[in-house]
């Protein structure tokens, strides 16, 4: 079962995803702002992050979709669900509209770009040779975690890795599995969602996207707008706009969830 934190007491579920090397915390102050008297926000730990099971070998968007789904079923969420996410988040909610149509109702996507990603274009990229190229096991933290020195990332992403060295008897070591981490995110950013997202109901989806993304390419904004669904952008929104949400775009967001799910 994944790991999840709920906010507010209402009847009408929500359910919030994060992205890659994030956690449910990455989502809650978003959740905070949109939660009213009559709804609940689920915020789960994806399958390799946070307090969740660490990933199964050869896992993809459909092995992320298919846990979530389990996931609702446990909790008693059998119905069709507005769900709110940010980057791989939104594309595991793109899988899982594609498996289970029935079960993912509004669909509110953060620079979630449904292409397929170019692994030479995503800022990641540096960050996963590292991960993977890091000793299993060394006598210090800083020993440990010296070939990050040599890349450029934020600190939030800094302060993830970090989070994941633990200290045993023989030193300090990681407690995941980085081949696995990094085998689905190469098969997952390979996958075309497009297909999926031209089955969608345009009055039920709303996509943000800074106005310049490393993910989300002027293309993406035509394609969207062919199938009738526009893409909101704001002056002051970046990748991890959810953290400090421009008020035009929550505004848009509570409006879209207050019509409910199919």
């Amino acid at each position: 079962m994944l790991a999840h934190r709920e906010l507010g007491k209402g009847g009408q579920p929500l359910v919030f995803l994060h992205g890659f090397f994030a956690s449910c915390a990455d989502l809650e102050p978003l959740a905070e702002r949109l939660v009213d008297e009559g709804t609940r926000a689920y915020l789960p730990d994806l399958l390799g992050h946070g307090d969740s099971p660490e990933l199964p070998e050869f896992a993809d968007l459909s092995t992320m979709a298919d846990a979530l789904i389990a996931w609702l079923d446990e909790n008693g969420i059998r119905a069709r669900v507005p769900v709110i996410a940010h980057s791989m988040g939104g594309r595991v909610a793109l899988r899982a509209f594609d498996r289970f149509p029935d079960r993912v109702g509004s669909l509110v996507l953060l620079d979630a770009p449904p292409g397929a990603v170019l692994e030479r274009r995503s800022p990641l990229s540096p960050f996963m040779r590292a991960m993977c190229a890091a000793p299993q096991r060394a006598a210090s933290e800083p020993e440990l975690m010296e070939v990050f020195d040599r890349v450029m990332m934020g600190e939030a992403l800094r302060e993830w890795i970090r989070s994941r060295v633990k200290r045993d008897d023989e030193g300090f070591t990681w407690d995941f599995d980085r081949q696995r981490l990094a085998g689905y995110r190469s098969a997952s950013i390979e996958e075309d969602l497009w297909p999926v997202v031209a089955r969608l109901d345009p009055s039920e989806v709303r996509v943000f996207a800074p106005r310049v993304s490393p993910y989300f390419r002027a293309a993406d904004r035509e394609r969207y707008a062919g199938l009738g669904i526009e893409v909101h952008s704001h002056p002051d929104a970046t990748h991890d706009m959810h953290r400090a949400m421009p008020p035009e775009f929550v505004s848009a967001i509570a409006a879209l969830l207050r019509t409910g799910s199919r």
